[in-house]
C-alpha cells in the first residue's frame, strides 16, 4: 500500500513539475523581447534541458514495480547526504523539497546533469547564509559579478547564490505569514490583502515582500534551477 501511494506521488509530481514549466515557457514567450534572440535560445535549451532531467530523474519509482526495491547506487542523492554533517543534510533536503524532489539523482551522470543546470554547492548555499536577503540583494543589484568571486578565489556560482537567495527569500516571507496566517503553507497563494490586519501589510510582510520582487527579478530562466524557482514564485502570486 506504502509502494502505490508512493508511485501516486511520484506521477503527480512529474506532472505538475512539466505542468509548471511549461506555464513558464508560455509566460515568457508571449513577453520575450524578439530581439533578444540569444535570450530565447538560452532559455528553449534550459525548458528542453529540464524535460530532460523529468526524464531522466523524476520517474525512478515508475521504472521499478511497486515489490521491487531500488538499489541506492554508489552516487544517489542518498549517498550525498549520507557524506555530510547532518545540518548539512537538512540544507539540501529542503532545496529538494522546493525544487520538486528533482535533486534526489540516482547515479553520478545524473548528478552531472543537475550541476550543469544550477544545482548549487554548499559553498553557494552557505555563502547566501552569511548575508541578510537585504545585504546580499543589494550586492547584487550593485553588479556583483562571477568575475569578482573569481577573484577571491571562492568556489561560487553565481546564478547558483541568485537561485538559493530567492529560495531563502520565499522562506523568511513564509514565516513571516505564518505570523499571521499559522495555517498558510508555503506554495499557495499570498493571503490577498483584504485578509491581513486592518485590511493592510504590516511593516514586516512589506519588507519581506519587497526583498521577494527583488530576489525573484535576479534570477534567470537560463537553467533548470532558475526554472523552478520561479515557478515557486509564480505559484505565490497567482
Amino acid at each position: 500500500m506504502k509502494n502505490k501511494i508512493t508511485l501516486i506521488l511520484t506521477i503527480t509530481a512529474v506532472f505538475i513539475a512539466i505542468i509548471m514549466i511549461t506555464t513558464i515557457y508560455l509566460s515568457t514567450t508571449l513577453f520575450l523581447d524578439k530581439s533578444d534572440n540569444s535570450l530565447a535560445k538560452q532559455e528553449n535549451h534550459a525548458i528542453k534541458s529540464m524535460a530532460k532531467i523529468m526524464v531522466d530523474i523524476a520517474p525512478a519509482s515508475l521504472e521499478n514495480p511497486p515489490h521491487t526495491p531500488i538499489q541506492k547506487e554508489e552516487n544517489s542523492f542518498e549517498k550525498f547526504l549520507a557524506s555530510m554533517p547532518a545540518h548539512d543534510q537538512d540544507k539540501y533536503i529542503k532545496l529538494n523539497e522546493f525544487f520538486f524532489g528533482i535533486l534526489s539523482f540516482r547515479n553520478l551522470q545524473e548528478y552531472t546533469i543537475l550541476k550543469e543546470q544550477g544545482l548549487p554547492s554548499l559553498s553557494d548555499i552557505n555563502y547566501v547564509g552569511e548575508y541578510t536577503r537585504h545585504e546580499l540583494n543589494t550586492m547584487l543589484w550593485n553588479n556583483l559579478t562571477q568575475e569578482e568571486l573569481d577573484e577571491k578565489e571562492l568556489s561560487l556560482n553565481l546564478n547558483a547564490i541568485k537561485t538559493v537567495n530567492l529560495v531563502e527569500t520565499i522562506e523568511e516571507l513564509t514565516q513571516v505569514i505564518n505570523y499571521y496566517f499559522p495555517e498558510y503553507e508555503q506554495a499557495t497563494p499570498i493571503p490577498a490583502l483584504h485578509k491581513w490586519p486592518n485590511g493592510k501589510h504590516p511593516e514586516q510582510a512589506i519588507e519581506a515582500l519587497g526583498q521577494l520582487i527583488q530576489a525573484n527579478a535576479l534570477v534567470r530562466e537560463t537553467n533548470a534551477m532558475g526554472l523552478l524557482a520561479r515557478a515557486r514564485f509564480d505559484q505565490l502570486i497567482s
